[in-house]
């Protein structure tokens, strides 16, 4: 993260990431996602729900708050490309 505090402009594809960082370091960030194999994830940094009602009931009563966040597609998701 230190080397983006020290750019005044993002990369290309550099402010998806920084924009996750910052939620990061908020709050946890989970992920349903059937195109993901539990390796794939390590790399991604948040952390993987099998269940978005599940996932969502957990959140509930664990912070006893119901305001949550959802964000289908965007820019907080990251693309990753690599070799299988």
């Amino acid at each position: 993260m230190s080397i983006l505090e020290t750019r005044e402009k993002a990369l290309i594809d550099e402010w998806e990431t920084e924009m996750l960082v910052k939620a990061l370091r908020k709050r946890t960030v989970q992920l349903y996602t059937t195109g993901l194999s539990r390796e794939d994830m390590k790399d991604i940094y948040v952390e993987s729900v099998s269940s978005i009602e599940e996932a969502i009931l957990a959140s509930v009563e664990s912070h006893g708050d119901r305001d949550i966040a959802v964000v289908p597609e965007g820019p907080y998701v990251i693309p990753v490309f690599g070799p299988k």
